[in-house]
């Protein structure tokens, strides 16, 4: 629960936007994320809007809808980044998947540098990585127009982010590993993994401050499907 008179924390989209999927639960939830709108004296960043994206997709949403849309102001503004990821979402699993299939743990998780969350299908897995390593913005004085207006984004590279196979029920290992982009599904070019069973170790994954969401995707290889393959 946050205060009235509260500073509003960088995963606070994320906060509000999982508490309306989990009080839908088992029904479908289809969130929203910020775009421009003509009430505001200012708009956000590409950067503040690119990150919304992010948090709503590890929310557990069924599809993407964009709330306070001024379509007058899309030719003000470079939307060429959030374009790119909304390319890059698989909307398949997105649609056939949930949230939580495979528990995470990274260092980076627990100092909140990053929002991670995992989202399985029967055949695919989708790991969407946040970038979260922001300052600068003040709800409480950002009406002023003279400070804490934006929020500042800085790079970052996670060193690494384990996935928990053994705790993910019916399925054996994550194989075929690739980066969801707006081309299409790529081979990792940058980002090393260890294992397919057991705990699987993403590494060195590096987050840029303006394009601050990657999109990972694995094959799922059920427990039923493994054990066929050992007879």
């Amino acid at each position: 629960m946050l205060g009235v008179v509260y500073r509003l924390p960088l995963h606070y989209p994320y906060y509000y936007l999982r508490n309306a999927r989990d009080n839908h639960a088992p029904l479908p939830f289809w969130g929203y994320s910020q775009l421009y709108s003509e009430a505001w004296n200012y708009q956000a960043n590409i950067d503040e809007l690119n990150m919304q994206l992010g948090q709503l997709l590890i929310s557990g949403t069924k599809g993407i809808m964009f709330f306070q849309s001024d379509a007058a102001q899309l030719g003000k503004h470079d939307t060429s980044v959030l374009k790119r990821t909304l390319s890059s979402i698989v909307s398949e699993i997105v649609l056939a998947g949930d949230i939580m299939g495979v528990p995470l743990s990274s260092d980076a998780l627990s100092k909140k540098k990053i929002l991670a969350e995992t989202i399985v299908t029967p055949e695919k897995l989708l790991l969407v990585v946040v970038n979260t390593v922001a300052s600068s913005y003040n709800n409480l004085i950002c009406h002023t127009g003279l400070v804490g207006r934006h929020w500042s984004f800085s790079k970052h590279k996670v060193d690494s982010l384990t996935l928990d196979v053994t705790a993910a029920p019916g399925i054996a290992k994550f194989t075929n590993w690739q980066e969801a982009t707006k081309d299409g599904l790529v081979p990792l070019s940058d980002v090393d993994v260890q294992g397919e069973a057991g705990h699987v170790k993403l590494s060195q994954i590096a987050l840029d401050k303006t394009e601050n969401v990657r999109l990972f995707v694995a094959d799922v290889v059920s427990a039923d499907d493994a054990m066929e393959l050992t007879v």
